[in-house]
């Protein structure tokens, strides 16, 4: 009997309820930096953009616009917008959902941008944008990239968000194309 009450009052679990659930820590680390280890990873260009992404994600539906990369119900969309409004509406995040829901404006992947993350009824999205001058310099016809992640599995929103911290400007130095 002592030890058995010994065991269940020295125990180092925290008391029910009170440590996040995990994805309400993956919620709360949204706005962080990363450094993601890509080995393995593959990496994508498109657009004058490079990315890494998990291998286990096909590349599909690839324009000079867009790519698309998925992995069983796992969808990470890329593209370029010729549009220089943004279409995140809560880029500081509602504080009435902060459990659920962060927004976040600053770096991403070393270029500015706007994001935000929800964690609702077992379905994870990221919506993030960044502003094209940075990339593509300020004439250029693309003014904003967009990216979106869809899942119902908090491993691949974890990964593919790490993913968002990889993109990178690399401009294009073929000759000309006519």
């Amino acid at each position: 009997m002592t030890v058995l009450c010994l065991a269940v009052a020295c125990s180092s679990a925290p008391p029910p309820g009170t440590a996040p659930r995990p994805e309400e820590a993956w919620i709360a680390t949204t706005c962080l930096p990363a450094s993601p280890d890509t080995t393995g990873w593959k990496v994508h260009r498109f657009s004058d953009i490079e990315m890494a992404v998990p291998a286990e994600f096909t590349a599909r539906n690839r324009t000079s616009r867009s790519i698309e990369f998925v992995h069983l119900s796992t969808t990470l969309s890329v593209q370029v917008s010729t549009s220089p409004t943004r279409t995140i509406f809560y880029p500081a995040g509602r504080p009435a959902r902060e459990k659920e829901e962060a927004g976040c404006s600053g770096s991403l992947g070393g270029y500015r941008a706007v994001w935000n993350a929800t964690a609702r009824a077992n379905r994870f999205t990221v919506l993030a944008e960044w502003d094209g001058t940075p990339l593509w310099g300020a004439d250029d016809w693309r003014k904003r990239l967009v990216a979106s992640i869809t899942t119902g599995r908090l491993g691949d929103a974890q990964r593919l968000r790490d993913a968002l911290h990889t993109i990178r400007a690399v401009p294009d130095t073929s000759p000309t194309r006519r």
